[in-house]
């Protein structure tokens, strides 16, 4: 089994929004395993991120080295709006578990 690293990975992507690569085609290049969800690529992009700080951003298309105080912008304004996305569903969750357990202390069975 190949292991790639994260300075397989840099050398892989390429500068800009406009020359992304999609998580097969880098886990392809770097001889990783692809699976249904291309998981160990997205995996060592994560660690990239976190772990070395590399500038690595993503579109609806793909991954990219981050190259410009706009592309910069805009990869940080989308992970924002995952973030509200996700609170709202958190949200709405915790109201529908407490509707519930009310509706259950009245004798009903919300939603049902």
């Amino acid at each position: 089994m190949i292991m790639a690293t994260i300075q397989d990975l840099i050398q892989q992507l390429d500068d800009g929004s406009q020359n992304y690569q999609n998580a097969d085609d880098i886990g392809a290049s770097l001889g990783l395993d692809a699976g249904r969800t291309a998981e160990p690529t997205r995996e060592l992009i994560r660690e990239a991120i976190l772990d070395e700080s590399i500038p690595i951003g993503s579109n609806t298309n793909g991954y990219f080295l981050i190259d410009s105080e706009d592309e910069l912008k805009s990869v940080l304004q989308s992970l924002k709006s995952r973030i509200e996305g996700l609170q709202e569903r958190i949200d709405s969750l915790e109201e529908g578990w407490q509707r519930r357990q009310e509706s259950r202390n009245e004798g009903e069975n919300w939603p049902k």
